[in-house]
């Protein structure tokens, strides 16, 4: 689900050139839909960020948010929508609530050849990144929090055929066994402490990233 006042950013990226995007929304009732016009050729990477508003609450009180993403199941190799989107419980650190804090919602694509690896440059608005590369037989990744490497974070693999793997970053570097081309779906889940002034409770941030990548 999108709110119709959230923060969305939408980015394309050119050989380590970044530029935004222009995002149209169409709200319909609690559906909204986003499409943003992408000019020939197409980029080799596209970044989202989505970022609901921040409402102050009493404490105690529930965010009453349903805890979906961005359109779409966001599983790869089929179901509905490419990249984004919130896909159970799985990734990311233990400790998040359900009803409490909000969440913050990354999505990447990029396209690999064999081995390949992402050389642009982080993006500030990206608090949850990912620099894949793929030697053919594995898919190493780096992924950031902030900025900073994100250390001890479930990353979970999911590829043709129901298949999935998780491992857990090491100074912000996991390595998961890939040797197949297709399209991948990596995840992962961040929870940090909140400094909204208007969320006086201090309920966590929930930042979920993902990346969708076709290797070939």
């Amino acid at each position: 689900m999108l709110d119709a006042n959230a923060d969305v950013k939408v980015f394309s990226v050119h050989s380590d050139q970044r530029q935004a995007m222009s995002v149209t929304r169409h709200v319909a009732g609690e559906l909204a839909v986003l499409s943003a016009r992408l000019d020939a050729p197409a980029p080799a990477e596209l970044e989202v960020v989505y970022l609901p508003p921040v409402r102050a609450m009493s404490p105690g009180q529930s965010t009453g948010r349903p805890q979906g993403g961005l359109e779409g199941e966001g599983r790869p190799g089929g179901g509905r929508g490419g990249f984004g989107g919130e896909r159970g419980s799985r990734g990311g650190r233990e400790g998040m609530g359900a009803s409490s804090g909000r969440s913050e919602f990354y999505a990447k694509y990029a396209a690999l050849s064999k081995g390949e690896s992402l050389k642009s440059k982080p993006n500030e608005a990206m608090k949850v990144d990912f620099f894949p590369k793929w030697d053919g037989e594995s898919l190493s990744l780096i992924v950031l929090d902030d900025g900073n490497p994100a250390d001890q974070c479930r990353v979970t693999v999911s590829g043709p055929g129901e298949w999935s793997e998780t491992g857990e970053t090491e100074l912000g570097i996991v390595s998961i066994p890939v040797k197949h081309p297709g399209r991948y779906m990596v995840e992962v889940r961040i929870s940090v402490a909140s400094t909204d002034a208007a969320q006086p409770s201090g309920g966590p941030v929930s930042r979920i990233g993902t990346l969708t990548l076709d290797l070939k």
